[in-house]
């Protein structure tokens, strides 16, 4: 399996993340403790785990064989990344209502 989709992305735009991060509210810098950045990371590897399921049952990777799913576990597959998605986003705006409450302390 090769890696050249990886090759055709884009650089990474620093100036349109954060502005992407102010639209969404994230206006104040977070303080991770480790427990909270390692549950960040967690999530993000499972959800990046689980998509590269679904996409090797699509055949997307460009090989001549797909993985075959269940109905059952193709469902729950989608399932864990929302559920992930949605446990990481709920630190997230906790954190950030840390910040701004932090900050209007200061």
């Amino acid at each position: 399996m090769s890696n050249t989709n990886r090759d055709d992305r884009p650089p990474f735009d620093l100036h349109a993340a954060a502005h992407a991060n102010t639209t969404a509210g994230f206006t104040h810098s977070l303080r991770l403790q480790s427990h909270q950045a390692a549950h960040l990371a967690r999530s993000l590897r499972g959800i990046e785990a689980a998509a590269r399921v679904l996409v090797a049952e699509t055949g997307e990777d460009y090989s001549d064989t797909a993985l075959i799913l269940g109905d059952y576990l193709r469902s729950g597959l989608a399932e864990a990344i929302v559920t992930m998605s949605a446990n990481a986003g709920e630190l997230l705006d906790t954190l950030n209502d840390q910040a701004q409450a932090a900050s209007k302390r200061v």
